[in-house]
């Protein structure tokens, strides 16, 4: 009888043992299933996120397209302008050197207009009949003198 109840005892006690493991892993049990739906939120929250973010890359991705598409507009212009330029540049170019050559003409005229006036200049100044009172040999002096300022 003895062998009865240490063997009713040890059940007694394997019962209870089973009964603390069989809470501890109930508790183990609730605590991962809990944990379990706070990573299947988790997941869901990234997921949302991650389709959030796929489309802010799409719209930055068009917006990039846009910007690229501008951007070879304007560098189009901008070579198209520079173009403008350089032939207006060279139009200049060649005004000013026909500006350059009708000066120089014109410096040759102012020459030749000056020989005449000092011929003209002396012959008034040696004839004493020409000589009227109305200072046109004192103008004249003066037409040259302009004359020599602007050939210099």
């Amino acid at each position: 009888m003895h062998n009865k109840q240490a063997t009713h005892r040890n059940s007694e006690q394997d019962k209870e043992t089973l009964k603390a493991r069989i809470e501890v892993l109930e508790k183990a049990n609730s605590n991962s299933e809990r944990r379990n739906k706070e990573l299947l939120s988790n997941l869901n929250k990234v997921k949302r996120q991650h389709e959030m973010a796929k489309k802010s890359n799409t719209n930055l991705e068009k917006r990039n397209q846009e910007l690229k598409a501008a951007n070879s507009t304007l560098n189009a212009n901008k070579i198209q302008e520079q173009k403008e330029l350089k032939e207006k540049l060279h139009l200049v170019e060649k005004s000013l050197i026909k500006a350059g050559q009708t000066a120089e003409e014109l410096r040759d005229v102012a020459r030749v207009g000056k020989f005449y006036a000092e011929l003209v200049h002396s012959d008034v100044k040696s004839d004493p009949n020409f000589h009227t009172g109305n200072g046109f040999a004192d103008q004249l002096q003066k037409d040259l003198e302009s004359i020599n300022k602007a050939l210099k």
